[in-house]
């Protein structure tokens, strides 16, 4: 019904596989694709057909090599607005329709609010613990989820199914838009099997 504001900062290591295994890093996850589009259809809300926020989800599966399906969930951008969450809603069904089952989305926002700049960052701290204890963090303070939503909405209590490739959005201000991919397991090797 509303953005709830915070603050937040998240801080990340980026190297290569390699040479993070030789110093025995612990390693969260691996990039695997990224997409990012700007669109300035207007300062401060998305394009309401979602069509742009869509591209940049295509590209980061692109540029992953990986298909709609590969996905076992994503932590949406979801500001709790009409005017931002319609769009993304949007370009989620548009983008994962075609998948057997439906794909199992959340975000973090409900959780401590709107962290602006921080938020993807944090959606992808909370992503990447919860894909390390095979959980999908759940929506909170969502109890009447829109009726457009054709995809699986993490409600209630965190979602416990074993994660193998996640994807985060991260949407802003001026037609800013960019979705990431992870893995669980290394680019070239065989993804872990499902447990569940």
């Amino acid at each position: 019904s509303g953005i709830v504001t915070s603050e937040g900062a998240a801080a990340f290591v980026l190297e290569r596989a390699d040479l993070a295994e030789q110093r025995g890093a612990g390693i969260l996850g691996y990039l695997r694709g990224y997409g990012s589009i700007a669109d300035a259809f207007h300062p401060s809300a998305p394009e309401p057909s979602g069509r742009w926020e869509a591209r940049a989800m295509r590209m980061a599966l692109e540029d992953a090599g990986l298909a709609p399906q590969d996905v076992d969930c994503l932590y949406a951008h979801a500001t709790g607005t009409p005017v931002g969450d319609s769009p993304e809603i949007r370009a989620i069904n548009e983008v994962y329709r075609d998948r057997k089952r439906p794909l199992v989305v959340t975000s973090i926002k409900g959780h401590f609010g709107h962290a602006a700049a921080a938020s993807g960052g944090l959606s992808l701290v909370a992503a990447l613990l919860a894909m390390a204890g095979d959980q999908v963090i759940h929506t909170a303070n969502t109890t009447q989820p829109d009726p457009e939503i054709e995809f699986d909405l993490a409600l209630g209590k965190p979602r416990e199914m074993a994660i193998r490739v996640l994807a985060v959005n991260a949407f802003g201000f001026g037609g800013q838009n960019a979705s990431l991919v992870v893995s669980r397991d290394a680019p070239g090797f065989p993804v872990r099997e499902r447990r569940n």
